[in-house]
Order: structure tokens, then C-alpha cells, then sequence
């Protein structure tokens, strides 16, 4: 009787971990090919938008690539990139985003990148070197720059080609997602290119 019952638990063992890689495989095949639909779609736009290379219209050639493409094509890309966009190696790169934007666009990192920024245009539009000081701080409003506006406060993220908008998780941002063929609610369907803005500060 002892032997018959650690049969049956070798048994309902053996058939979980059959059960787990059939599992496993599954997922693996799903992945892969979602990463040939996503691979396809970006060759088949490249090819779509050579095409066009006689164009010296950005705009106007890539309309006409979008009017070529086939709503079907893009939700199924939509599909494949909201399947991969789990993956330990994606998330990766969402954390890398993340954390290199909460170390260089807030506080005292965000001040000194605005200042150089300024530097530049600075001397982009005058020719001359931004003077330092008092002198610098006017400079500076001119631009429309208060130095006092940058604290540790909410960062405004733009997320173009969003999908899944995957940083809404980070709550040190304010995400507006866009896309073309959205993959939830929490993404806006547009065409950035097409995105008209009423103000400086206003989509």
C-alpha cells in the first residue's frame, strides 16, 4: 500500500513537470514568434519608406507609408510588442529609462543640464559666451528659465510609440503615451507626427 501511493506521487509529479515544459515551450514559441512579427514589421517599413526615397517630404512619404499598411498588420505588431514587453531584458531597459532619468532630470542634475542647454543656445543665437552671475540669471529669463522651478517634483514624460505605456509604473513620472495602434486604455491613439499642441505646455 506504501509503494502504491509513492507510485502515485511519482506519477502526479512526473506529470506536473511534463505539464510545467509543455508550459515553457509554449511560452517560448509565442515569443519567438512575436519577435518575427515585430522583425517583419520593421523590415516591411523600412522597404515601405525606401520606396519612397524620391520624396524630399519626410512627412508626406512617411503618410504614404502608413496608408500602405494594413490595420491588421499594425494590431498584430501591437500584440507581439505587448507579449515581449514583460520580458526580464525589456524591463530591463524600462528601468534603465527610469532610474537614469530620476538621477539626471531632477534637482541639482536637472539645473546643471538646463544651465549647459542654455550655454548653447546661448551662444548658438549670439555668438558669445553666456556671461556668469547676476548677468547669467537674466540671461536666463530671458529664455523663460527660473532656476528655482527645478526640485525633486513629478517629471513630465512624452512616451511616442508607447504601446503599453510600461513607465506608467515609475509614480516620479507624468506619462502622456501615444501610438499608432494602442495596446490599452492607458494609451493615447495618434500619430505623433500629425500630434497638434495648444500650447507649450498642452496636448
Amino acid at each position: 500500500e506504501i509503494l502504491k501511493k509513492g507510485t502515485n506521487k511519482i506519477d502526479d509529479l512526473l506529470i506536473d513537470i511534463e505539464s510545467y515544459l509543455h508550459e515553457l515551450e509554449q511560452k517560448r514559441d509565442r515569443g519567438v514568434k512575436a519577435g518575427r512579427i515585430i522583425t517583419f514589421h520593421h523590415q516591411k517599413l523600412r522597404t515601405e519608406t525606401k520606396s519612397l526615397e524620391n520624396s524630399t517630404d519626410d512627412l508626406k512619404r512617411w503618410d504614404r507609408t502608413i496608408e500602405k499598411t494594413d490595420p491588421k498588420e499594425l494590431k498584430k505588431y501591437a500584440n507581439a510588442m505587448s507579449l515581449l514587453s514583460d520580458k526580464p531584458w525589456v524591463r530591463a531597459g524600462y528601468d534603465y529609462i527610469i532610474n537614469h532619468a530620476l538621477t539626471n532630470l531632477r534637482g541639482e542634475n536637472l539645473e546643471r543640464y538646463v544651465r549647459k542647454a542654455a550655454r548653447k543656445r546661448h551662444f548658438s543665437t549670439t555668438g558669445q559666451m553666456m556671461p556668469k552671475g547676476q548677468s547669467e540669471k537674466l540671461c536666463l529669463k530671458e529664455m523663460g528659465i527660473e532656476l528655482s522651478d527645478f526640485g525633486n517634483e513629478t517629471i513630465k514624460v512624452i512616451d511616442i510609440g508607447s504601446c503599453t505605456n510600461p513607465l506608467e509604473i515609475c509614480q516620479h513620472f507624468d506619462v502622456t503615451a501615444i501610438d499608432l495602434e494602442p495596446n490599452n486604455d492607458l494609451v493615447h491613439k495618434a500619430d505623433f507626427l500629425k500630434l497638434e499642441t495648444k500650447s507649450d505646455k498642452i496636448i
